[in-house]
C-alpha cells in the first residue's frame, strides 16, 4: 500500500491537501494538519483502512409467476 499527502495548489485558489492510498484519493482538506494527523492514524493501524459491509436488513421475496384471473 502506498500513502502519500500530495498538496495541490492553484494560483488565487486556497491551498488543498489530499490524502492518496495507492493513488486514489480518500480524503481531502485546507488544513495540512488534519491531513496528517489521518495519514499518522492509518500508519499506525492500517487496518482503518478495512472495507466492511455490514447488512442492516434482509428479506426474501417470493413472487407468484402466475397470472390471476
Amino acid at each position: 500500500m502506498k500513502l502519500e499527502i500530495v498538496k495541490e495548489e492553484v494560483y488565487a485558489e486556497p491551498t488543498w491537501y489530499f490524502l492518496r492510498v495507492d493513488g486514489v484519493s480518500i480524503t481531502c482538506s485546507k488544513i495540512l494538519e488534519e491531513i496528517e494527523e489521518t495519514y499518522n492514524a492509518i500508519v499506525e493501524n492500517p487496518d482503518l483502512l478495512t472495507k466492511t459491509k455490514t447488512i442492516l436488513k434482509s428479506e426474501e421475496v417470493f413472487v407468484n409467476l402466475q397470472e390471476n384471473k
